[in-house]
């Protein structure tokens, strides 16, 4: 049966929630899940001793530490020692190289359900930006800036057919939010994500593809036509 273990470190609100979602519906969907909980104290060496365990334990398929990680730990480090075959989350550079060059590697889960959510994956080509600055791709706007409500639309009293993903969400008061002003951009924009509800669902549905795929390449099976 397909495993996830997902790496909790601190106590970051925004992080509870998405890893409490994804415990649940790891289960739901008939595969095992299991969090490591570590306090915010802890140190980065013992972070690092932790995850070369899961990476040797072959009742584990999937690894994924959650981000961000609390200061001063390396984040760049600590997904460096995730072994390539059971980094679900498709950040290892092993697998950012394998994707870039062709051959099958899991694919940042953010990254593909942004893409499936607004459809348009095979007709656009993103472009950098300034940080916390949205990416524009032919009238769809994406904002990934990790900080609540951090930009409001600057393209007030235009009407966009495209979609605003606001991702990922994160704490404010009492409520969560995402990093776009959701109120404002909502009156011009033909297509919004929410948060919560937007593609954080659809985030772990393809976190859990990445899983059962990984589950089929470390136990010999074809990849599931998922």
């Amino acid at each position: 049966m397909p495993s996830l273990s997902v790496v909790l470190v601190g106590d970051d609100e925004a992080s509870q929630v998405y890893v409490r979602n994804k415990s649940r519906q790891t289960e739901e969907a008939g595969m095992i899940s299991a969090t490591h909980r570590l306090a915010a104290e802890t140190l980065e060496g013992e972070l690092l001793d932790l995850i070369p365990g899961l990476n040797v334990d072959k009742t584990i398929h999937g690894i994924l530490v959650q981000l961000p990680l609390p200061d001063p730990i390396d984040e760049a480090k600590v997904i460096a020692a995730i072994d390539p075959g059971k980094d679900v989350a498709g950040f290892h550079t092993t697998n950012v190289g394998r994707l870039w060059t062709g051959p099958d590697a899991p694919v940042p889960c953010s990254a593909v359900s942004t893409s499936s959510a607004s459809r348009w994956r095979r007709c656009c080509w993103p472009s950098t930006a300034p940080s916390l600055s949205p990416i524009r791709v032919r009238r769809t706007w994406l904002s990934a800036a990790a900080r609540p409500i951090s930009w409001s639309p600057p393209w007030t009293g235009r009407k966009w057919s495209g979609a605003t993903g606001s991702s990922p969400a994160q704490r404010l008061l009492t409520r969560l939010v995402g990093d776009v002003a959701f109120d404002d951009a909502k009156t011009v924009a033909g297509f919004i994500t929410p948060v919560p509800g937007g593609v954080g669902p659809m985030t772990i549905a393809n976190l859990l593809r990445n899983t059962v795929i990984a589950a089929c390449r470390q136990n010999g099976p074809p990849d599931p036509a998922l």
